[in-house]
């Protein structure tokens, strides 16, 4: 049944099934008096109220008369409260009619219009989003539209998902269907939202988790809660209900936990509790498996369990919380008596659930009581057993000042609660503080020792005296960790120089469960020892602080060695530059007269030149002229004669100089190109003569060559001046320029580029390889040809093959020619073809000098290369240590990472360079830093099996146990590797045998897998904790049987001694009897050995049924029904055994 009220009339009228359409409001109360009720319809009093009410009534009515409704319904006028039954069905039906409504108008009275300048503030902040009945309304309707305070439409709930998302945490992918959505998502959207009655805050949920309940209003709101959330288990195997409590910013080793273990609800006691929530999601395969139950006042449920290394329990959900993919949400459990074999554990009251990875998921899940806390009485009764109370007379001038953990004192009772989680043989420390009415005096502070051993509480109290000026939690931190200890406990009786003091004991019940009361009374004329425990702390305290100054000198060190050294090395370097500067202003003094004198006989010498090459032109001329001007009347066959004379006369006159030459096939050729090698000018002008201008133009390049080889200035200028092509290329691929500044040749070079104008000459012409004659005179080392080339503006930046000229210089170390090309502004951060600078060059080379003066220059010392590598990544990477020190001392990043996360520390350590590796970490390089595969220096260390690196990094505290993104541990690297050297290195340094990697294996079972014995004996070599359970020793027990490996057998046996039980051995012999049917006839032997051991390893009674007299044979062919029995194989397999245990028989009886 429901009431509507006509638009036209705004009368009431009542339907039952057949609903007419109609349209539904959805707004925020205001004040009673204001709102129009179901009575002010009903009694037609509604025309005579003004204010919001009227505001809002009179506007649903006209806007849903525009939209074409003859209904609507509003809750403030549409419910009559004063029917128990029709509230009670308007409550639970509510949400049924916002679905069913034509249109949900959205009423927001805070906000104005839409074309007002805070329009988006407004509606975020609304009131609207912050009411718990408005969560459903908004859900609910399929159309649903926004107003303004003045009824100015806003926009439609499909139209404006992004400002609702922002104003209400709902995704915007819930809003129109939310169905999908977890329990536990549903509850975050209303964490944060409230309403008037308390009840009601479990009401409203109602419709949005399905659920009919009745209305019970003065339950309260917890009880009320309780209700929905237990209804909702019997609808849905969502365990995202139980991760309520969640805290994100812990993990499992440190999980947020309370300090004492008070009973708690496995339920929530609001949606507030699942605020963090609204990311949690199920598994795929999530939605079975895990109901709870109610019943004899208990939660029924089963769910896997999960210890920490920190020892604390974990209930594993099958749910998980995004953006992880992997994990799951676990809830804090223990066992409310622990150590008992009783099912009922209990969720700490205050405890936070957490998100766990790499647990066992497929375990299998434990039956668990949870008590249902409605028995509250029981509970507090339950919560202070082993508590204490504390009196202390009346007449005394001493009172408690003080309590620690304060969250265990309840002070209106005056009673402390030390908690239910108790672990055998546990302690629990509690402290009280006494102060004396005399300002001057000491404190009193008892410690309370409470102990469970076997289940059975033995609570012991030390009385000792300390300042007033120490806070007592600080007390409660020190005093356990002191050296000397003993000297202040076991103590019952004080003095602080005031009064004497004693503390005694008494044991009572209370609600059938054990508490102490502790009592203080003042001795008279008793003398008792005076001890302040604040002395001995603050003794304690200077001896840290002195061990802690020590630690960091030691640390600072090398850090001010080296600066020191630094010091004195630029000291040293500023009083050279000093010297050479005083030299250099001596050489300028000399320099002019110098000049002067070069000069003069610069004019000597041009002036011999020009007279020599006078007669030398002369001579060529005549040559020429004779050679034009032959007589014609002796016939060709005779002048064919006489120049072949002459060519045998230069034959014999012109040496072979050369094998290359002697190799040309013409003999005019081959007589030009030996008198240019000689320099025969006359020789050359008379075969010119003879050759025609193809021939001229073939061998231009080799004869260019040639005169540049023998340095012959004259033939090379005789041969520019005959118009030899000077951009050709030799037979090496080398251009005239390139030949002379590839072999240093400066006077050639000199002279080539003097003609440049005249010659055509290309100076940046690169050669067959691609090299410039820049490149060449670099590669070469020749510095006067780069100066003369530079001189000439020879292209600094032009590329060769591969690299710059800079670079090149770089990578050969060549410091004066990087100095004269930094002179010609050579840009110090350019990078060649293969993405490398100058600087990344120098630090792969390890050229300290040129590295030195393009920091001097200024050049960026993190400029990266290739994959984004720094400089000194680099020299890391290659082991110079003078580099990598000279980066340091000017700056260089050490912890500067390339585009895959790497640090020059992992690249130090991957390659084993111990000595960079301690440079890197005496300037503060992280030694826990990660690449982006999750792995530690380390790691990498490990995973190479680097020793001597290990050690260095171990013994600067880098973290043992780092894993990578597979979860993989240094140990499981070194292990898998099988470098058992390193393995043993990390187990002496106390790595975690049992860390399992994402896949699950842990380092034995990787050696097991890869058959490194080496590596397992190594892993092997140390005794294991008792407790140390978790480790598994049974899957690699498993493995070792299966593969034969008989002496790992051993070991795991001599391991897990402690460990293992007989059930546990008893599987192992039966395993390994089934391994042994089908074992090859190589590991028959090794297989004996293994079940001998497995059954010597069982005690008499178990191997009394496990153990027959040869229980290997008995393996072998005591299943007559497979037909083993006929096959020869295996009666010669049975025979070689029983041959075999005959001879160990025999020879035991020798020894005895």
């Amino acid at each position: 049944m429901i009431w509507l009220i006509n638009v036209h009339n705004g009368k009431h009228e009542k339907f039952q099934n057949d609903l007419p359409r109609y349209a539904i409001l959805s707004h925020t109360w205001g004040e009673e008096k204001d709102e129009i009720h179901f009575s002010d319809i009903h009694k037609d009093h509604q025309p005579y109220k003004t204010g919001p009410g009227r505001i809002k009534f009179d506007g649903c009515c006209q806007q849903a008369k525009a939209d074409g409704f003859d209904y609507i319904w509003i809750d403030t006028c549409c419910i009559d409260k004063s029917h128990h039954t029709d509230y009670s069905e308007a409550i639970t039906s509510m949400f049924t009619w916002y679905q069913t409504a034509g249109r949900c108008y959205a009423y927001l009275a805070d906000v104005p219009d839409k074309a007002t300048s805070t329009f988006d503030n407004d509606f975020r902040r609304s009131r609207w989003h912050t009411r718990g009945w408005t969560l459903q309304e908004l859900l609910a309707p399929q159309d649903l539209v926004f107003y303004s305070q003045s009824w100015t439409k806003l926009g439609e709930k499909a139209s404006m998902t992004s400002m609702i998302e922002e104003a209400t945490g709902i995704p915007a992918q819930f809003l129109g269907g939310f169905r999908d959505a977890s329990v536990a998502q549903r509850m975050s959207w209303a964490a944060q939202r409230v309403t008037t009655r308390g009840e009601d805050m479990a009401y409203c949920l109602f419709g949005i988790f399905n659920v009919s309940l009745p209305i019970m209003y003065g339950e309260g709101a917890s009880t009320a809660f309780s209700r929905l959330q237990e209804a909702i288990l019997q609808r849905t195997p969502d365990a995202s209900i139980l991760a309520w409590g969640l805290d994100l910013q812990h993990d499992d080793l440190h999980p947020q936990q309370p300090s004492t273990n008070r009973y708690g609800n496995v339920l929530a006691a609001s949606p507030q509790d699942f605020v963090n929530c609204g990311t949690v999601v199920p598994w795929e395969n999530g939605h079975s498996g895990q109901r709870l139950d109610v019943n004899g006042g208990y939660y029924h449920l089963q769910l896997p369990l999960h210890t920490t290394k920190a020892g604390h329990t974990f209930g594993l959900l099958k749910c998980y919380s995004r953006p992880q993919q992997k994990g799951c949400i676990g809830i804090p459990l223990c066992q409310v008596e622990p150590g008992s074999a009783t099912d009922e554990f209990m969720r700490p009251k205050g405890s936070k659930a957490i998100q766990l990875f790499d647990t066992d998921s497929s375990q299998e899940p434990s039956n668990l009581r949870i008590r249902d806390l409605s028995l509250a009485e029981d509970i507090r009764k339950f919560d202070g057993r082993y508590g204490y109370s504390i009196e202390v007379p009346a007449s005394s001038k001493l009172a408690v000042f003080d309590v620690y953990p304060k969250d265990r004192w309840d002070t209106r009772k005056r009673f402390g609660i030390t908690g239910v989680d108790f672990l055998r043989h546990a302690k629990q420390l509690s402290w009280i503080r006494l102060r004396h009415n005399e300002e001057q005096s000491p404190d009193f502070v008892v410690m309370l020792e409470l102990e469970i051993s076997l289940s059975q509480p033995q609570l012991t109290c030390h009385l000792m005296v300390a300042s007033r000026s120490m806070e007592l939690d600080t007390l409660a931190r020190e005093i356990p960790a002191l050296p000397s200890l003993s000297r202040f406990t076991g103590r019952e009786r004080a003095s602080n120089g005031w009064c004497n003091l004693t503390v005694k004991q008494t044991t009572k019940r209370q609600g059938g469960y054990v508490v102490y009361e502790i009592s203080f009374a003042e001795l008279e004329r008793r003398q008792v020892d005076y001890l302040d425990i604040t002395s001995e702390i603050e003794l304690v305290a200077c001896d840290r602080r002195l061990q802690f100054l020590f630690e960091e000198d030691i640390q600072l060190g090398p850090k001010v060695n080296r600066a020191a050294s630094s010091v004195l090395e630029k000291q040293a370097d500023i009083k050279y530059k000093e010297i050479r500067l005083s030299s250099m202003k001596k050489e300028l003094e000399r320099l002019p007269l110098e000049m002067a004198e070069s000069e003069g006989f610069l004019k000597s010498l041009t002036n011999q030149d020009e007279r020599l090459r006078e007669k030398k032109n002369g001579i060529l001329q005549s040559i020429s002229f004779l050679s034009e001007r032959l007589p014609m009347g002796v016939g060709v066959q005779r002048l064919m004669q006489w120049h072949n004379s002459v060519a045998q006369s230069l034959s014999r006159t012109l040496p072979a100089q050369d094998a290359d030459i002697e190799l040309i096939f013409d003999e005019r050729i081959k007589l030009f190109m030996r008198a240019i090698a000689i320099g025969h000018l006359g020789a050359m002008e008379y075969l010119s003569g003879q050759l025609d201008d193809a021939t001229k133009s073939s061998t231009t390049a080799a004869a260019l060559s040639t005169a540049i080889k023998s340095s012959n200035i004259e033939a090379l200028i005789w041969l520019l001046g005959r118009g030899f092509n000077v951009n050709s290329q030799d037979g090496d691929g080398l251009t005239p320029l390139g030949r002379a500044a590839l072999e240093g040749l400066v006077s050639v070079c000199l002279l080539l580029l003097q003609r440049r104008e005249d010659i055509g000459l290309d100076i940046d012409l690169e050669g067959f390889d691609g090299r410039s004659p820049l490149a060449l005179a670099v590669i070469s080392d020749h510095v006067e040809v780069v100066g003369l080339l530079l001189d000439e503006k020879a292209s600094i930046s032009n590329m060769d093959s591969d690299q710059h000229a800079l670079t090149l210089a770089a990578r050969y170390g060549r410091v004066e020619i990087m100095r004269l090309l930094l002179d010609a502004n050579a840009d110090l951060e350019a990078e060649d073809g293969n993405g490398e600078t100058p600087l990344t060059m120098a630090a792969s080379k390890g050229h300290d000098g040129v590295l030195q003066l393009m920091i001097d220059r200024k050049a960026n010392i993190e400029a990266t290369g290739r994959n984004g590598s720094s400089p000194l990544a680099i020299a890391a990477y290659e082991g110079h240590v003078r580099i990598s020190r000279l980066l340091l001392d000017h700056g260089a990043n050490a912890n500067a990472r390339d585009d895959d996360g790497i640090t020059p520390l992992h690249l130090a350590a991957r390659k084993n360079h111990h000595h960079v590796v301690r440079l890197l970490l005496d300037n503060d390089a992280d030694v826990d830093a990660k690449d982006q595969w999750g792995l530690s220096p380390l790691a990498a260390a490990a995973y190479e099996g680097f020793e001597q690196t290990g050690q260095l990094l171990l013994d600067r505290k880098a973290y043992i146990e780092s894993s990578a993104n597979n979860g993989r541990t240094p140990l499981i690297w070194a292990a898998d590797n099988g470098h058992h050297h390193m393995v043993q290195l990390l187990m002496d340094k106390g790595a975690d045998l049992g860390a399992r990697e994402v896949g699950g294996r842990t380092a034995l079972e990787h050696c097991l897998y890869n058959e490194d014995l080496a590596t397992t004996r190594a892993l092997l070599g140390k005794r294991l904790p008792e407790e140390r359970q978790d480790i598994r020793l049974d899957r690699a027990m498993n493995i070792a049987i299966a593969k034969a490996f008989s002496g790992v057998v051993r070991l795991l046996l001599r391991e897990g001694c402690r460990i293992f039980t007989n059930d546990q051995k008893s599987g192992f012999l039966k395993y390994a009897k089934d391994c042994a049917e089908d074992m090859g006839d190589d590991k028959a032997q090794a297989m004996n050995e293994i079940i001998t051991m497995l059954e010597d390893a069982i005690t008499p009674r178990e191997r009394g049924r496990s153990r027959s007299p040869n229980a290997y044979q008995q393996s072998r062919s005591s299943n007559d029904d497979d037909g083993k029995h006929d096959d020869p194989r295996w009666k010669h397999k049975v025979a070689r055994y029983q041959k075999g245990a005959k001879r160990i028989a025999i020879e035991s009886l020798v020894q005895r």
